[in-house]
């Protein structure tokens, strides 16, 4: 498969409220495989990762490989939300993107 390391970067050191140093955050990471039509077919694969400070950038430290060529949406959410939050809050991620697996 193809190896994919996921990444967000914030225009702003990313804050949760009012703090500005809490002890550790999450981000949960989601990736839908798409149909022929761009929908999203089914969630392909999904990460949660544990943040301790607070930074503009963020990244997974594992790979997750594509073993199935298509074109994928990945999504950069609040830690805990279901495929329902995100239908109907679908703004509110910190970040998406979309990425085609070609072999």
């Amino acid at each position: 498969g193809v190896p994919v390391v996921y990444m967000i970067a914030f225009a702003d050191k990313y804050n949760i409220k009012d703090e500005t140093e809490p002890e550790q955050f999450f981000i949960d990471w989601k990736v839908y495989q798409l149909d022929k039509d761009g929908n999203e077919e089914y969630l392909y694969g999904e990460k949660t990762m544990t943040v301790n400070s607070l930074y503009k950038r963020y990244a997974l430290a594992e790979q997750i490989s594509y073993t199935v060529p298509g074109r994928y949406r990945i999504y950069a959410l609040p830690v805990g939300w279901s495929d329902e939050d995100l239908k109907g809050n679908s703004k509110k991620y910190y970040g998406m993107t979309e990425i085609e697996v070609l072999e």
